[in-house]
């Protein structure tokens, strides 16, 4: 397949030209490149981004597939640009053993649309299996009880360490507030800095608690397109807690000069807006290509936080940007077409969205999974089964 005449966008810049995909891959980018008897695609100018990798998203199934399954789930990430999902552990029978892992994956080999990885939930018992995983730490209890000493074992072990950073204890005594995650992320960098490992925050959402992330070196965090664009006014449950407007100026400070790594949308589907969550795998993409219109966020900079560096955080090693040996995942977007969010027009379970009604520019016209047209003109046309569990590199011998 050559896709012709496109504006490429990768993390160091934009620049027109032709994309030609060989099994699987892209095997070059540049100018005037010739099908030798692919099919090709004009493009006409439209905007080609590297597949979006989200590494925060929850697809339910399991015992809750009235909210999700792993097909809904991967089928709105598909229309929302995501190619790579990277699944959490609070699923319905939790995830915190590598024999649900194995489970989980099987499912998924059968289920998904789009590419996939999930994490190994953190307990007092499954920390003893995170050697060489992606691993999820809930600080807050949705896991049970989680010892420090725990995390500190799983952490030092795992490849990846991400962290829902809001101390049970806190909670326990003024619920979600403030404290209960500034002081779980000031423990998160004392143990990442005492044992010399990285470790990352989830859905970051104070000013004081990016102030020590900024100031560790061996921490990073990911922030939600809702606590970016919502406030506590807008009355919409999220754990952590939406928060003030000074805390989404200084969220934006940070995604904009990468103190921030990368978005990550957090979809979270129920039955009700009553409980806490957001679908937002869906949305997240067209609210961030607005608030690039809008001049919030340069366009390279939302590629290397949405594609380029999710991909380097967790090891995807084949995705991540538009470049030679990369798959060939691939989103094309009418950058100029403005539509509204509906969520009976979405392809999630959750029929509610708090961006009901936003305007939005930049439409998801077509996206492109190992070098196959997976979902073009509103419509999902990978069958299930078509995703595979995304390869993460090697890790180094010791």
């Amino acid at each position: 397949m050559l896709l012709k005449n496109a504006r490429i966008c990768t993390s160091s810049g934009v620049l027109e030209g032709d994309i030609l995909i060989a099994d699987s891959r892209i095997a070059e980018v540049g100018r005037g490149l010739k099908a030798r008897g692919e099919e090709s695609i004009n493009l006409r100018g439209k905007l080609v981004l590297p597949g979006m990798v989200d590494i925060h998203v929850h697809l339910r199934d399991f015992m809750q597939s009235r909210k999700e399954d792993i097909t809904s789930g991967t089928s709105a990430a598909l229309a929302g640009g995501v190619t790579t999902c990277v699944e959490m552990p609070n699923t319905m029978p939790e995830i915190t053993s590598l024999a649900m892992l194995r489970r989980r994956l099987e499912l998924a080999g059968r289920r998904a649309v789009c590419d996939f990885q999930a994490y190994l939930g953190v307990t007092e018992e499954s920390w003893r299996e995170a050697e060489g995983m992606l691993i999820k730490a809930y600080l807050d209890g949705t896991l049970g009880e989680l010892s420090y000493t725990a995390l500190e074992r799983a952490a030092s072990a795992a490849r990846f360490c991400a962290v829902h950073a809001e101390d049970a204890g806190v909670i326990a005594q003024e619920g979600r507030s403030r404290r209960a995650e500034i002081a779980a992320v000031e423990r998160v960098a004392e143990l990442a800095g005492r044992l010399r490992c990285r470790m990352h925050i989830c859905h970051i959402s104070t000013a004081e608690a990016l102030k020590v992330v900024e100031g560790n070196d061996r921490l990073s965090c990911e922030v939600t397109p809702h606590h970016l664009l919502l406030t506590a006014e807008h009355q919409v449950r999220v754990n952590p807690p939406l928060r003030s407007s000074s805390d989404t100026a200084a969220l934006w400070r940070g995604l904009s000069s990468g103190k921030i790594a990368c978005i990550a949308s957090d979809h979270a589907p129920h039955e009700s807006p009553e409980h806490a969550g957001v679908a937002g795998v869906e949305t997240t993409l067209p609210l961030m290509l607005t608030m690039v219109r809008r001049g919030r966020l340069s366009l390279q900079r939302l590629v290397e936080a949405f594609s380029q560096k999710p991909a380097e955080l967790v090891g995807l090693e084949h995705k991540g940007g538009i470049e030679r040996g990369k798959h060939a995942d691939l989103v094309v977007v009418s950058p100029g077409e403005e539509w509204k969010i509906r969520a009976d027009r979405l392809h999630t379970r959750a029929e509610h969205t708090p961006f009901e009604g936003w305007r939005v520019r930049g439409k998801v016209e077509m996206v492109i999974l190992r070098g196959e047209v997976v979902f073009q003109e509103d419509e999902v046309l990978a069958r299930p089964g078509y995703g595979r569990i995304a390869e993460l590199k090697p890790l180094p011998a010791h």
